[in-house]
């Protein structure tokens, strides 16, 4: 087995204390002010999108569903306490497309505490500038999604991890033009988004000393022990694309000492192509793969025989998150005008 290794971790958190001196103020993720609605979608529609044992799920509204501007990505889920019995919020990443005016990354807080009646908000996420600015926006592929505490960890396919506290969310101007980012005259905007989160630290990491730098493409909590949790990193590969060349793909498991990330536990090679997200529980690693009719599929390997089992999975999948508390896995689709998210039982997959 090779020897994953932490390269170097940067503190960004004094971006903070910047913007707690500016005509701004700072909540936690519970008190945002939800302005937006989602609608939920049950077990038929789901069954008809090619997911096998659908429990539950919802689609965005219009606007969102619709948008080439910004594609959804990553998933996890926050609980108002490590002894709550629900996890009420669903975050979701999104990805501001290249070909359109690039706006960064954003992460959605939805409120799934009752799905016949289901709120979210975009929230931008911004990283210190070199400028006067102070802030801009991140503008990464944001890949993936896990949350420990209020602490929210994004993928960065180029440089490794990026955290976010999730309790220090900082209310914005507005900005009809939607063109401006950053501090002008005291004041912090951001696209006319309505709050921005800015990041706390940055991990410079490898999948591998002995494989190179590669791609972090998704993220997870494994809550196997729930004394210790761990961060599981994955890569996307394809065969023949020079993009996606990043050989092998694999699984690497990461230690953590309170919300930070110390040092490689294990990992796992596990070969499979095109693979958008992992979650890991119950002795098994679940594999969320996307491509044709005939080939994406919700993959579970069993740890201790290696063996594996498919289940049929929709369109434009991407990452996995997997609820301690209700033993759900949740995932998403990324296409416009065919995305949602939706969950299923975790027992019904043997």
């Amino acid at each position: 087995m090779t020897t994953p290794a932490v390269l170097s971790v940067a503190d960004t958190s004094s971006l903070q204390a910047a913007l707690e001196s500016l005509r701004t103020k700072s909540s936690i993720w519970s008190d945002l002010v939800l302005n937006r609605r989602a609608e939920r979608r049950n077990k038929e529609w789901l069954s008809a999108k090619g997911i096998q044992h659908p429990h539950i799920g919802f689609a965005w509204d219009g606007d969102d569903n619709a948008t080439g501007d910004w594609y959804p990505q990553g998933i996890t889920g926050l609980r108002s306490s490590s002894s709550a019995s629900e996890e009420k919020y669903i975050l979701v990443s999104w990805y501001g497309k290249e070909s359109a005016a690039h706006k960064g990354a954003r992460i959605s807080f939805i409120d799934v505490g009752d799905m016949d009646n289901i709120k979210y908000r975009h929230v931008l996420l911004v990283e210190p500038s070199n400028d006067d600015l102070v802030y801009k926006p991140v503008e990464i592929h944001a890949g993936g999604l896990a949350s420990l505490g209020n602490t929210i960890y994004v993928a960065d396919t180029h440089l490794g991890v990026r955290t976010f506290d999730a309790s220090r969310i900082f209310s914005a101007e507005p900005d009809p033009s939607k063109s401006k980012c950053g501090v002008l005259n005291g004041y912090a905007y951001g696209f006319d988004y309505g709050y921005i989160l800015p990041q706390s630290s940055a991990y410079s990491m490898t999948m591998s000393a002995d494989d190179g730098k590669q791609g972090f493409s998704y993220l997870s909590m494994d809550w196997t022990d729930s004394n210790r949790p761990t961060l599981l990193t994955g890569n996307y590969h394809r065969e023949n694309d020079e993009k996606y060349h990043n050989p092998p793909p694999k699984n690497v498991w990461w230690n953590m000492a309170g919300n930070r990330i110390t040092s490689a536990r294990n990992s796992l090679i596990h070969c499979k192509l095109q693979i958008q997200g992992s979650v890991s529980f119950g002795g098994s690693v679940w594999l969320s793969r996307s491509g044709s009719e005939a080939t994406r599929a919700l993959i579970k390997i069993a740890l201790t025989t290696g063996r594996s089992k498919e289940f049929t999975w929709p369109y434009g999948c991407e990452d996995l998150h997997f609820s301690p508390i209700s033993k759900n896995i949740w995932c998403l689709t990324e296409h416009p005008d065919k995305r949602f998210v939706f969950a299923v039982k975790s027992e019904e997959y043997q």
